[in-house]
């Protein structure tokens, strides 16, 4: 208690939870269990204190069971995040700095050249592409590719963080929330850059599908997978240079200033409870697999394989050919073979 008590009151749970968890590992506090309620506060529970003499601060007293509550449903109650500040990227300073300013247009260039490497990397893609095949896919490929193509999906969809974050933010901010802290910020451009962040992920998204698709090598998946997360993370690393002071004082001030501002406070909404988060993340999986699994479909169907081929072997002719199944050697005339050949189906996974 003698921690706790310097412990703020709207002190972020992390602090809370690692204090309490001290107190439960030396067993100075005993904890009856009880049932989680329906609200987001927990009923109060009976604290027995081994050792401690003196009035308990009630403060300190329900800000212990609030930890303890947490730990016991390994979760932090939402509720007792009193504060939050919003995540150190390029993409805060689109609404946060005045547009008519250099954080601003440092944003601005930031998040332009992001998109310029994403859709130079999507044109040299589709550069491959034809009428018959707009992906560009290979006639087939190897096992180990197959299995390397079905594991680069997850891990893409993984490393993909601006649409988790974009969701975060939606779901934890709420108009009203930015009206009352800081009534400078617009909600427009808060939602503007929800929305530039989101474009972000999709054109990453999208260029892995093709990358995946395309690829005929194990390798090429996953290096190809790291330069598109580099890509993507171009205004992450424009902004932690301009938080080490690289870019001058006035970005070095702007990315180091923290906006505190209280979450929204919506109850008992799906956006609270992270369903809408977790539904696009599956939605953005499931999707990619989709794809994935029509083009292996469509290529063990021959549906990528060149459907004829022009063959000119010349007028040359071959005296004393033995041909299979004949025992007299016989002339062979090349210009024989000559013409155009057409796929009519497939015969033992070749076409015929």
């Amino acid at each position: 208690f003698y921690m706790l008590s310097y412990c703020p009151h709207n002190s972020h749970p992390t602090q809370t939870l690692a204090l309490a968890e001290i107190i439960m590992d030396t067993k100075k506090i005993k904890k009856k269990p009880f049932q989680k309620g329906c609200g987001h506060n927990p009923p109060q529970s009976d604290l027995e204190v081994d050792g401690f003499e003196g009035d308990v601060n009630e403060e300190v007293k329900e800000t212990v069971d609030r930890a303890l509550y947490a730990i016991q449903n390994d979760e932090a109650d939402e509720d007792s995040i009193t504060e939050m500040k919003f995540p150190g990227s390029t993409y805060t300073l689109l609404f946060t700095s005045p547009i008519i300013s250099i954080p601003f247009i440092f944003a601005s260039m930031s998040t332009l050249l992001c998109y310029i490497c994403l859709l130079l990397s999507l044109f040299n893609l589709f550069s491959e592409s034809s009428p018959d095949n707009l992906f560009g896919v290979p006639a087939g490929v190897k096992p180990e590719v197959r299995g390397a193509q079905y594991v680069g999906v997850l891990v893409g969809v993984l490393m993909e963080e601006e649409v988790p974050d974009a969701i975060q933010l939606f779901r934890t901010f709420s108009k009203e929330s930015l009206y009352n802290n800081v009534p400078k910020l617009s909600y427009k451009r808060f939602l503007f850059s929800c929305i530039c962040r989101s474009i972000n992920g999709y054109l990453y998204l999208l260029s892995v599908f093709l990358v995946i698709v395309q690829a005929d090598n194990v390798l090429d998946i996953f290096y190809d997978l790291l330069a598109l997360q580099f890509a993507q993370s171009i205004d992450d690393v424009s902004f932690n240079l301009a938080r080490k002071e690289m870019f001058g004082a006035t970005l070095f001030a702007a990315t180091n200033h923290d906006h505190m501002i209280e979450p929204s406070t919506r109850k008992n909404s799906c956006l609270r409870r992270n369903f809408l988060l977790k539904s696009i993340l599956l939605i953005n999986l499931a999707l990619m697999y989709v794809g994935l699994i029509y083009v292996t479909l469509q290529q063990r169907n021959g549906a990528y394989v060149c459907p004829s081929i022009s063959v000119n072997f010349g007028d040359e002719v071959w005296e004393e050919a033995l041909i299979h199944g004949h025992e007299r050697p016989r002339f062979l005339e090349y210009s024989y073979f000559n013409g155009i050949y057409k796929v009519e189906g497939n015969f033992n996974g070749r076409p015929r």
